[in-house]
C-alpha cells in the first residue's frame, strides 16, 4: 500500500505502487500518530472498495481487530491474538478447513437416502378441497 501520506487516489493506486515495508516501519517508529492515521485511512479505503454485500462483515472484523489492539498490552501481544483469530477462522470447528473437508468427505453421501425409519409422507390439499382421505378411492 503505497507511500504514507500519498494522495487519496484510492486503494487501486496504492496497490499499484506496492507496499514499502521500510517506509511504513520508519513512519511507525518516527511518527506513530501519522502512521495510525494513514493505516486507518488505507484500511477504510480498502473496505470502501469492497463489494457492498461484504462491507458490513469487513467493518465488523476490523472493529474486532481494533478492539484486540486496544486491549493488548503490547503490539506483539496484539499480533499474536489477531493471528490466533485468523487461524481459528481457518482451522477452528466452524472454520474454512472443516467446511472444505465436509464437502469432500466420503462419509457424506448425498445420493443415498438416510438409513433408519422413514416418516410417513402426508399429502397437503388446498383449503376447501374435497379430496378423499388417504387410502380411499374417489368418485
Amino acid at each position: 500500500m503505497g507511500e504514507p501520506g500519498a494522495s487519496r487516489a484510492g486503494v487501486s493506486m496504492a496497490a499499484r505502487q506496492g507496499f514499502d515495508f521500510e517506509r511504513w516501519a520508519r513512519l511507525a517508529r518516527d511518527d506513530p500518530g501519522t502512521f495510525e492515521q494513514e493505516r486507518a485511512r488505507l484500511i477504510g479505503e480498502l473496505i470502501a472498495a469492497a463489494p457492498p454485500e461484504l462491507r458490513p462483515r469487513l467493518e465488523a472484523l476490523q472493529w474486532r481487530i481494533e478492539q484486540v489492539r486496544r486491549r493488548s498490552r503490547t503490539p506483539l501481544a496484539a499480533c499474536l491474538k489477531i493471528s490466533a483469530m485468523m487461524w481459528e477462522r481457518v482451522t477452528g470447528a466452524h472454520g474454512l478447513l472443516p467446511h472444505l473437508r465436509r464437502l469432500t468427505a466420503p462419509e457424506w453421501p448425498v445420493d443415498k437416502p438416510p438409513r433408519g425409519r422413514m416418516g410417513r409422507l402426508l399429502p397437503f390439499r388446498p383449503p376447501g378441497s374435497r379430496s378423499p382421505p388417504d387410502g380411499q378411492e374417489g368418485p
